[in-house]
């Protein structure tokens, strides 16, 4: 299990000094999906690069399977960079444009000799839905959809147990977000990775989520089951988010 333990992330110093996350706590366990919802700039990515070292602690701790750790100081270490793997919001920033699909992924492999990996990376490309053939390719001859499905394969390659997902397909075309929703729901069933699941959108995170978390300027508002949240939300920011949910009606 990740747990992130009231968890406080500034930028800036003194007066000037902005409080982007503010003593927050949460879990995300294996074969789970936590869904972490708010408006732009309340603090979700934020919190959730804390995890990997990608923002700084003011103040928290970061813990896994109960021990706590610096990300920061231990980021490439085998605690980190395995179970715990993070796809990031832009596809065409997220893959460097030198490498091929192949190398790209051959970067995350662990376990696999040198005469093992051609079949590993296909078996990846295949799981994230990607010809096998596609191997050779550069990242600027692929689809939005299909560079995101790369990095998703690239993440699944270091056999995590949590996976960051990180508003990964509100870079993506309307017509292919659903294909990648189902493709991660149906990763999560297949090999049982534990997803921390982050949009600004409630609707996609309904569809994802066991659990919800709302996040509203740094704070944790509301946390509870899926259906709860949903049904009976306790927090008029959460009943805002949900009336600002298109209706088919």
């Amino acid at each position: 299990m990740l747990e992130l333990r009231n968890v406080v992330v500034t930028y800036g110093h003194g007066r000037h000094a902005v409080t982007a996350v503010d003593d927050v706590s949460l879990a995300v366990a294996a074969d789970s999906i936590v869904g972490l919802v708010g408006e732009s700039g309340s603090g979700k990515s934020t919190l959730a690069k804390a995890a990997v070292g990608l923002a700084p602690l003011a103040s928290g701790a970061i813990a896994w399977k109960d021990v706590e750790f610096d990300p920061a100081t231990r980021r490439r270490g085998d605690l980190v960079s395995r179970p715990l793997q993070y796809v990031f919001q832009d596809p065409y920033a997220s893959l460097n444009p030198r490498m091929s699909v192949g190398a790209s992924i051959s970067e995350g492999l662990r376990g696999s000799s040198g005469r093992a990996r051609p079949a590993r990376i296909a078996e990846l490309l295949e799981m994230v839905r990607l010809d096998p053939s596609d191997v050779n390719k550069l990242p600027r001859q692929l689809s939005g959809g299909q560079r995101q499905r790369v990095a998703i394969a690239r993440a699944l390659a270091a056999e995590p147990q949590i996976l960051i997902a990180d508003e990964i397909t509100s870079a993506l075309d309307v017509s292919v977000q659903g294909a990648v929703l189902n493709l991660l729901k149906e990763i999560q069933s297949r090999t049982g990775v534990g997803i921390l699941f982050i949009s600004h959108n409630l609707a996609v995170v309904r569809y994802m989520a066991d659990s919800i978390a709302v996040m509203q300027s740094g704070q944790l508002v509301e946390h509870g089951p899926a259906e709860d949240v949903i049904e009976r939300p306790s927090h008029p920011y959460t009943r805002r988010l949900l009336e600002a949910v298109p209706s088919m009606a």
